[in-house]
């Protein structure tokens, strides 16, 4: 005599038909994209454009921002552009509101102490803020300066 074949129907306590449903459900789930934007690195945020100088100072009132009446920057430093060139090299450009110094110089810059710090021609200026359109640096030696560059 032959034994007799299960036919597979039901698992115990579960039934065929949920587990159907329940591959379905999982099969629907939208995935997340896998082209989803990521972050940018420091050394892309530092050399995607062009930074201007929009002011520098100390922050006497200790609130950890540059106010309007602490900002030193004169009228001739406001269209000054940085452009952080990989690799490590830079270029400042005194553009049309001239201080009377070169029109355009060359600078070393590098990422420092895992990205917080960034030196420029071998001064160390702590990095309080840097994303898509603002960078804050300061000086270690001088904790109340503030540096402050948008695009």
């Amino acid at each position: 005599m032959e034994p007799k074949r299960k036919v597979l129907t039901q698992i115990p306590g579960i039934s065929l038909v949920f587990l159907a449903g329940a591959f379905v459900l999982l099969l629907s789930c939208k995935k997340e994209k896998i082209n989803s934007p990521r972050e940018k690195s420091f050394a892309e945020l530092l050399t995607q454009k062009e930074w201007i100088l929009a002011g520098y100072g100390f922050d006497d009132n200790g609130n950890g921002k540059l106010d309007a009446a602490e900002n030193l920057i004169q009228d001739c430093e406001k269209d000054n552009s940085y452009r952080f060139n990989a690799p490590d090299i830079g270029t400042t450009r005194d553009n049309a509101l001239s201080c009377g110094g070169p029109g355009e110089t060359q600078f070393s810059w590098q990422l420092l102490n895992n990205n917080t710090q960034l030196e420029i021609e071998s001064n160390p200026f702590s990095i309080l803020l840097l994303n898509e359109n603002s960078m804050e640096l300061n000086h270690p030696l001088l904790t109340k300066l503030i540096i402050t560059y948008t695009h």
